[in-house]
């Protein structure tokens, strides 16, 4: 009951968000995220591999693989850095791809905002708020039969204590006569 009470909220859920999914204000954030990205793209694209390119860079990576085969976790993640203060400098270097950069992190946050204000959304409507409410009824009864089982479980270990107990003294009263 209770995996049944899940998967309906499950589904109540997928559907609800599915109905703020399609609202314009989010579809065009995310319409405008995926352009933003596919500009810093196009303009990241020739950048990033003649910054690949360097001495720099490649010393980077190869610190990067040495210190993999090590295992050697701080030079692992210092070099990673390296790498990623190296292209974000070729970004940053490059006008119209530090603008594209800067209308992707902005199309991020639109998004992200609006997800979070769907979310909020979904967690008052009220068909998601009752199938959270058949969720813990169904919580409450397992836990009710849980605790009968348990109870039962303890009631039936008490009495093969006591058959066990009595059968002992009846053995022990057999071998005093």
């Amino acid at each position: 009951a209770l995996q049944k009470a899940m998967d309906h909220a499950q589904q109540v859920r997928q559907k609800i968000e599915t109905e703020h999914d399609a609202e314009p204000a989010l579809v065009q954030a995310r319409q405008r995220l995926q352009q933003s990205q596919q500009s810093l793209e196009q303009l990241a694209t020739p950048l990033l591999t003649q910054a690949r390119a360097s001495a720099e860079h490649k010393a980077a990576v190869a610190a990067r693989d040495a210190a993999r085969q090590k295992g050697d976790s701080r030079a692992y993640s210092d070099a990673i850095a390296t790498i990623k203060r190296l292209e974000a400098a070729v970004i940053e270097g490059h006008p119209q791809a530090k603008a594209a950069q800067a209308a992707v992190t902005d199309s991020e946050a639109a998004v992200r905002t609006l997800v979070e204000k769907r979310d909020a959304a979904i967690a008052g409507d009220a068909r998601f708020s009752a199938a959270k409410g058949e969720i813990d009824k169904a919580r409450a009864v397992a836990a009710q039969a849980q605790q009968k089982l348990t109870s039962e479980v303890k009631q039936l270990q008490d009495a093969e204590r006591r058959l066990e107990r009595e059968e002992q003294e009846k053995r022990a009263q057999e071998q005093r006569q």
